[in-house]
This record gives structure tokens, C-alpha cells and sequence, in this order.
């Protein structure tokens, strides 16, 4: 039992880590599909259809490589369990049949018939737990990326003196406004811009030139 124990846990961080793995190849696959065809006319209009077939191809073949490791160790848990029984066997025919040879151990063949049986009883349903095992653990990971969807807590939040606005009466105005990706990098650093009512306005740039400007 404490073999058997060790060797299911080390199976199972396995899988458990594998199917972590698969799971966010997944996510990256459809999400990699999902932007190719919500852009289809700009991938034709580039030509990009090669190179986002590589990309998707990369995906793909990463997520095989994955998956065929988490086959491994999922289907060891049969053999495991398996061979764990015939060895338990062997064990107790032994010991069990030296018991009743020697003269001076009080253990009749009856009482040894009565124990054989009673351990073959309890591998049987030991067996079931190991083949359960597997799933127990891919479920476990799934039900982690469920539980981190929804504990999420969006990053961004209202400032605490925000002011509600019901209508728009004349003009959207930026006063020195920054953003920035990384802390240090600004790529917007006190831009101001006044927006009246009824008009457009589209911030647009080269970026080889770095030189934003407005049109309206």
C-alpha cells in the first residue's frame, strides 16, 4: 500500500500538471483561431495566411506533445495497480503458505483461504479508486481555470472622487492625459485634446515615423 500510494502521487502531480498545460494550450489555440477569423480580410489582405497557418501549426503540435504526455502517465495507473495486486499476491501465498507449513505458527489453511479471499475482496474496488484517479485529477484542474474566471477581480476600478456623467452637453476634453504599458514607458505623456459635440476625431500615426497626428 505505501508503494502503490507513492507511485499514484507521483502519477497524479503529473497529470495534474500536464492538464494544466493542455488546458492553456487550448485556450491559446482557440483564441489564436478565434483572432484569425475576426481579421480574415486583413490576414487575405497581407497575405498572412502562411504565416498564421505556422503559428497555429506551432499551437497545435505543442498541444499534441502535451497531450500525449498526459497519456502516458494516465494510462500507467492500470498497469500500476494491476501489478500492485499480483505482487500483493505473491506476497500473501508466501508468507501465508509458510505460516501454515511451519509447525509452530497456529494459522490453518482455512484461516489463510479466509484472508486470501479477504485481500483479493479489497483490491478489486483498489483498483477502481486507481482508474478513478485520473479524471478525479483532470476534473481538479478544470474546476481551478472555473474558480479563476470567476474569483476574477477586474483591474481596473473607479476613482474614489469619480463624477457620473448623464449627458453630453458641449465638448470631451483631455487635459495632459498619460498611459502607459509598463511603468516608466510612457507612450501617451500629457496630451490634451479638445472633442466638440458632433465632430470626429481619430488619433492616428505611422509607426516608423513617431509622430502622431489628428485628423478630423
Amino acid at each position: 500500500m505505501p508503494i502503490l500510494t507513492f507511485s499514484l502521487g507521483f502519477l497524479g502531480k503529473k497529470i495534474k500538471k500536464y492538464s494544466r498545460r493542455i488546458q492553456s494550450q487550448i485556450s491559446m489555440m482557440f483564441s489564436a483561431v478565434e483572432e484569425v477569423l475576426n481579421s480574415i480580410k486583413i490576414v487575405k489582405a497581407f497575405r498572412r495566411e502562411e504565416d498564421e497557418y505556422q503559428n497555429f501549426e506551432q499551437i497545435n503540435h505543442k498541444h499534441l506533445r502535451q497531450w500525449q504526455r498526459s497519456q502516458i502517465y494516465a494510462a500507467m495507473n492500470v498497469p500500476l495497480s494491476e501489478l500492485n495486486s499480483t505482487i500483493t499476491g505473491v506476497v500473501v501465498v508466501v508468507i501465508g503458505g509458510g505460516m501454515i507449513l511451519s509447525p509452530e505458527a497456529n494459522f490453518s489453511l482455512g484461516d489463510f483461504t479466509a484472508f486470501l479471499f479477504a485481500v483479493f475482496s479489497m483490491l478489486h474496488p483498489l483498483k477502481s479508486i486507481t482508474q478513478l484517479y485520473t479524471e478525479v485529477k483532470k476534473a481538479g484542474v478544470s474546476m481551478e481555470r472555473i474558480a479563476l474566471v470567476l474569483n476574477q477581480v477586474s483591474s481596473i476600478q473607479d476613482a474614489p472622487d469619480a463624477v457620473a456623467k448623464a449627458d453630453f452637453e458641449h465638448e470631451i476634453v483631455f487635459d495632459k492625459v498619460g498611459f502607459h504599458y509598463k511603468a516608466g514607458k510612457a507612450v501617451i505623456q500629457d496630451f490634451s485634446l479638445s472633442i466638440p459635440k458632433g465632430q470626429k476625431v481619430a488619433f492616428v500615426g505611422a509607426a516608423e515615423v513617431g509622430r502622431p497626428r489628428l485628423r478630423t
